[in-house]
């Protein structure tokens, strides 16, 4: 049973949690997530156990499914979204449920170990993308994992010691070492470990596996955080070990995934949050 807390005032009461999806997308959002177990931060209780989402308005999750399940019904937005990074986009490629957008992807198999031979479940303990978009090019295709944010930034480094006693360098140590590592320089893996250079640093080593292993046909992948250009505390965030590589997030990230084969792009989510009038209703406040 899940303790409550509360009420909030940047809060939605919990009978009302799903109303934080718009309109257009609560039912396929919440159908989606249930058929595929995905989990929801922080999620609420709806009826017939059924998992609804967080009812904070700032949830960067819930922003993410109403924007880009947004956008999937109007396949050409989605579509000049995906040539800010990947000009070359011919068409959206279906990658689940006949839809151009899949969230919380963690890849078809456990390329990155954390399993430990049980299995895994999206959005949970392990590594996954916010969600994932397949574009085809005239000359192959490209998977782009999204990464979202809006009001996050963090003042504490990761411990090494996950709460289980798992040395987390460990985890990762065989696939940051091996040949298959995207980054174009690697400094000691002790100096990723700071959000939200840990979470880039696994969803580096994610899409570079699904590259490997033509995941959706893909030959090549983005690393695309969405950031809010008015979020300057994000993306300021440096760790001593990797002020080498620049002074702030997206120069640091650019310089240690250039390309090709997975590249880090930085954009800012205002204007996505206003792309439809439903969309503009919801964040256009928020964007100013």
């Amino acid at each position: 049973m899940r303790a409550e807390i509360g009420p909030f005032p940047i809060c939605l009461p919990l009978p009302f949690a799903d109303m934080n999806l718009l309109s257009s997308v609560r039912r396929d959002a919440i159908e989606r997530f249930a058929r595929h177990d995905i989990e929801w931060h922080a999620w609420s209780p709806g009826p017939s156990d059924v998992k609804w989402p967080s009812g904070h308005l700032l949830d960067s999750q819930v922003q993410c499914v109403n924007v880009l399940l947004s956008l999937a019904r109007e396949p050409a937005l989605l579509l000049n979204l995906v040539r800010q990074v990947e000009p070359g986009a011919t068409h959206l490629v279906s990658v689940e449920d006949d839809s151009p957008v899949a969230f919380e992807w963690i890849g078809h198999k456990d390329y990155l170990g954390e399993g430990r031979g049980l299995p895994r479940h999206r959005g949970r303990f392990c590594t996954s993308a916010d969600a994932l978009i397949v574009v085809q090019r005239p000359d192959g295709r490209t998977g782009i994992l999204v990464e979202w944010k809006f009001t996050e930034t963090y003042d504490h480094a990761v411990p090494f010691r996950g709460y289980g006693g798992t040395d987390r360098r460990d985890v990762y140590r065989a696939a940051y070492d091996g040949a298959r590592c995207p980054l174009s320089v690697r400094p000691p893996i002790e100096a990723f470990f700071h959000e939200p250079h840990y979470q880039l640093l696994r969803q580096a080593l994610l899409a570079a596996a699904m590259v490997e292993a033509g995941e959706h046909g893909i030959d090549r992948a983005i690393l695309l955080h969405v950031v809010p250009a008015k979020n300057g505390a994000l993306r300021a965030i440096t760790t001593p070990g990797l002020t080498a590589f620049g002074k702030d997030m997206a120069t640091i990230w650019r310089r240690l995934l250039p390309g090709p084969r997975v590249t880090y792009r930085c954009v800012d989510s205002g204007p996505l949050m206003t792309s439809t009038p439903e969309l503009r209703e919801r964040y256009g406040m928020l964007v100013g």
